[in-house]
């Protein structure tokens, strides 16, 4: 794909989020299961979490609301998000700044650490993000993950699957719809419908399990586990827990 086609899939993907803000909150409510493991099993010491695509920030609130235990030091929630719109509702909160960053920019986790005063974090998450980032910018994400965590913490990271599911493979749309083609874009690149609070098109990846697998490992991470959960059928999302090798 050449880049400017991807620059104006990533642009595609931030004007929807903005656009659709709102509905798409109110779409999310209930906290993913594959979520919840994933603090329950990996992430429950954490007292420092840096949210990539963040979005309005559910997890960091989901977060926050945990129990902790007595005289535990305060965590802190920061969220990274290119969509203001799906900021905008949680600015700041207690132990909590939300920020707009760009995370296909090759500078992206020195803004971070920049706009943030920190470093690196205990826990580093991205739910739901990379099947939004063409494949030449999924490097840059997960290369900028992986400086942001501290050299004994855990990331988490997960990607929609919804090709096996017949309610969203029906939601699929011909790039014709933005005038491109299938040649202008990379093999499991798909254009998405939504039709709530109005119409709007998403650009979305699928991920096989394998090549995630590789990309993760190819950029310094050890896969330590891997499953899938949420959704109707319990499988549509893919979950890698990462840590430094």
């Amino acid at each position: 794909m050449k880049q400017s086609t991807a620059r104006r899939l990533i642009e595609l993907n931030r004007v929807f989020y903005d656009q659709f803000a709102t509905a798409f909150s109110h779409s999310r409510q209930k906290m993913n299961p594959g979520v919840e493991r994933a603090f329950a099993e990996y992430l429950g010491d954490a007292k420092t979490v840096l949210d990539v695509g963040c979005g309005d920030a559910r997890v960091g609130r989901w977060w926050r609301e945990l129990p902790t235990k007595e005289h535990e030091v305060a965590r802190r929630y920061v969220g990274v998000d290119a969509s203001v719109g799906l900021l905008e509702a949680h600015r700041v909160q207690d132990h909590m700044a939300l920020y707009p960053v760009d995370i296909t920019a090759d500078d992206w986790a020195d803004q971070v650490q920049a706009q943030s005063g920190m470093v690196t974090f205990d826990a580093v998450v991205s739910f739901a993000v990379i099947h939004h980032i063409p494949i030449q910018y999924q490097e840059v994400v997960l290369k900028g993950i992986k400086s942001l965590l501290a050299e004994d913490g855990t990331a988490v990271i997960s990607t929609w699957q919804f090709l096996h599911v017949p309610r969203l493979a029906r939601k699929l749309l011909d790039w014709s719809e933005i005038d491109l083609t299938p040649d202008d874009v990379d093999e499991g690149d798909y254009l998405m419908d939504w039709q709530r609070g109005g119409r709007g098109i998403r650009y979305v990846h699928s991920h096989t399990q394998e090549r995630l697998s590789a990309l993760c490992q190819s950029v310094g991470f050890e896969i330590v586990a891997t499953w899938r959960s949420d959704g109707a059928t319990d499988d549509m999302g893919l979950y890698f827990v990462l840590r430094h090798t």
